[in-house]
């Protein structure tokens, strides 16, 4: 499959053909040179991701490396099962970090009930709202994960009791001033009855500087800020730099917000995001994931559009990887490493070639991951590679997930290419040509794909002590830490951890290019 595959590394310039008369590729550019800071990796996270003890199995959870989810408080109505208490203990013993509640989710329908009956919450409506809270601060603050649980007072107050989104200057003022005085009872409620408890919000279904502003200058004045400040990305326009709901732009002008207030930057959290044509489609999910970790915020998470309760489509019945799965733990695998500069070709489109880039010292490795919004070649030109790092020869993998339905499980991603090269000044130019991943040698046309690059040092070096029957050839000069050599490769269908992984020339793992 590899030889279908033609991969070419030299020197080249900008805008020279990669196969003979063939017209130039668009090039995505990763500078190794030029570091970013220490990678997040919190982008993983889904609203209801989590189902009850073993859904999903805790060999879907752990490889991904989670940072934080958004499940229902205790006892709530919005859903059968995903109870935060109930799920919190898989998911803090794979290593995640901190779960959300969205509080108003005690509430049996969707939009949540209004008890008052009005537009914006009234007393009746609120002293209703208030009696939930208090149960679930109640039974949280006694839980042993209160510490690492975070409230989310109101849940996108823009649509839903206050309808904020108006653009009725005197009806957005009315519906302002409720939420905010509500805000505050509800987040001053929850720090005196749980000490040490944090919050986030305001949790609108969509940015708006004006309502984000207004929040910051009264949540600074009546010391109620967040811990987290939070908002929806929900559909695509989040993608598309021409929409005024483009994510870069949200994030740009609401670091502005805080500036000219004087408030020190809060951590964001994009807790929803993704449209259902975007949720557990790889090159689809790369574009969101990278604009996220070159922000450094936390997305916890994919939306929930389908079935709860399994990583929002990525896991299928319980324990099998979906495409969206192997894209989250190429992003997971980067992890102990630096983020690196990346400059995708430039588009105005709302689907466009995006990548994340990291470069690890200690395991003298680089990772790429690319893909999304391209139907034409592409190349990505690495520059600036560390000869001392990496060796005089750069061993360079390939490898490619895509699509495989939002309830088909999909097979470990495709090995395409395991070879290694020579830089010529520091630099590779890896052509990525002929994907349908089936390595046909035809025109790159999945824009559905997810594609892998892995560099580390080259040559054969000798075998490890470690070395078993089935395992990858282990090279002296960058031998692989405890952690990789006993992670598993990914999910199996038996419920029990999977084998070491299989020599990349298999094609059954990516995983085996970690040396």
């Amino acid at each position: 499959m590899a030889g279908a595959f033609a991969l070419v590394i030299a020197a080249v310039s900008a805008g020279t053909p990669a196969y003979g008369q063939e017209p130039a590729a668009q090039q995505l550019v990763v500078d190794l040179g030029e570091r970013t800071g220490a990678f997040r990796g919190a982008a993983s996270g889904a609203l209801y991701g989590l189902s009850d003890e073993g859904v999903p199995s805790d060999n879907t959870l752990e490889p991904l490396r989670l940072t934080t989810v958004n499940q229902k408080p205790p006892a709530g109505a919005q859903h059968p099962n995903g109870d935060a208490l109930v799920v919190a203990a898989p998911f803090f013993r794979n290593g995640g970090q901190y779960i959300q509640i969205n509080v108003q989710d005690m509430y049996a329908q969707w939009t949540y009930e209004n008890a008052g009956g009005v537009i914006p919450c009234n007393q009746v409506c609120f002293d209703d709202y208030m009696k939930k809270l208090a149960w679930v601060v109640d039974q949280v603050k006694k839980s042993p994960y209160a510490d690492r649980i975070v409230y989310v007072p109101f849940n996108e107050p823009d649509g839903i009791w206050y309808n904020t989104s108006t653009g009725n200057a005197a009806q957005y003022q009315t519906r302002m001033n409720a939420l905010l005085t509500q805000w505050k009872a509800a987040v001053e409620y929850i720090r005196e009855h749980h000490k040490g408890a944090r919050v986030m919000g305001t949790n609108d279904a969509v940015f708006r500087a004006r309502n984000y502003g207004d929040f910051l200058t009264y949540a600074r004045d009546n010391n109620v800020l967040p811990d987290f400040v939070s908002w929806h990305q929900l559909d695509s326009s989040g993608l598309n730099p021409q929409n005024a709901n483009y994510f870069r732009n949200n994030y740009r002008v609401y670091r502005e917000l805080e500036r000219e207030r004087g408030i020190s930057p809060i951590p964001i959290n994009i807790n929803e995001y993704g449209g259902n044509r975007d949720l557990t489609v790889p090159g689809q999910l790369v574009q969101y994931v990278s604009m996220f970790e070159e922000a450094k915020v936390d997305a916890g998470g994919k939306a929930y559009w389908t079935a709860a309760g399994l990583l929002g489509g990525d896991v299928v019945e319980t324990n099998k990887p979906g495409g969206g799965w192997w894209f989250y733990k190429m992003y997971a695998d980067m992890a102990g490493g630096d983020t690196v500069k990346v400059t995708p070709p430039a588009a105005t489109t709302v689907d466009k070639l995006e990548a994340i880039a990291s470069i690890d010292d200690r395991r003298r490795q680089a990772r790429i991951v690319a893909g999304g919004g391209t139907a034409t070649d592409f190349d990505v030109v690495v520059e600036d590679i560390d000869e001392e790092l990496f060796g005089e020869k750069v061993n360079v993998t390939l490898a490619a997930t895509t699509w495989s339905g939002q309830n088909s499980d999909a097979p470990p991603p495709v090995v395409l290419l395991d070879q290694d090269f020579t830089p010529e000044n520091g630099k590779l130019v890896i052509p990525v040509r002929g994907l349908g991943v089936n390595g046909d040698g035809g025109p790159n046309i999945d824009l559905m794909a997810a594609y892998e690059i892995v560099l580390s040092p080259g040559g054969t070096g000798t075998p490890g002590p470690w070395n078993c029957p089935g395992e990858p050839r282990t090279r002296r000069s960058s031998p692989r830490s405890r952690r990789e050599r006993s992670a598993p490769s990914g999910p199996r269908r038996t419920g029990t951890r999977p084998p070491p992984p299989a020599p990349a020339t298999s094609a059954t793992s990516p995983r085996a290019t970690a040396r």
